[in-house]
């Protein structure tokens, strides 16, 4: 026997975020959705047979979660944004010095 649900929302998230509390995981769930869900359930042979669920087009999104007790990971978090920040700046000087090389005088430009 075979059953498929389509676009499901999460409605429960308390209890999802609340078991990820419990392993310590820093995150949390905003949101989700699952697009579908397949389940093959083998009825005339249960016991030999697996029962196989498919999940398909999930969706999360998540934040960090604030720890009250962890001022370790609030450090953590802001040496991750500053490293962040500093990765995209040179990127981006990167890029401006990519964009301006054709302005370049000819010899220049043509011994890079």
């Amino acid at each position: 026997m075979r059953g498929i649900m389509f676009n499901l929302y999460f409605l429960c998230l308390q209890s999802l975020n609340e078991a990820l509390e419990n392993y310590n995981v820093p995150i949390e769930i905003v949101d989700g959705f699952i697009g579908q869900i397949t389940v093959n359930i083998p009825w005339s042979a249960l016991v030999n047979d697996n029962t196989k669920m498919e999940i398909s087009n999930l969706e999360l999104t998540i934040q960090p979660k604030q720890r009250k007790d962890s001022a370790g990971t609030q450090k953590t978090l802001m040496k991750y944004h500053e490293y962040v920040q500093h990765v995209s700046y040179c990127w981006f000087e990167l890029v401006e010095s990519l964009v301006l090389l054709p302005t370049l005088p000819g010899d220049i430009a043509s011994s890079i």
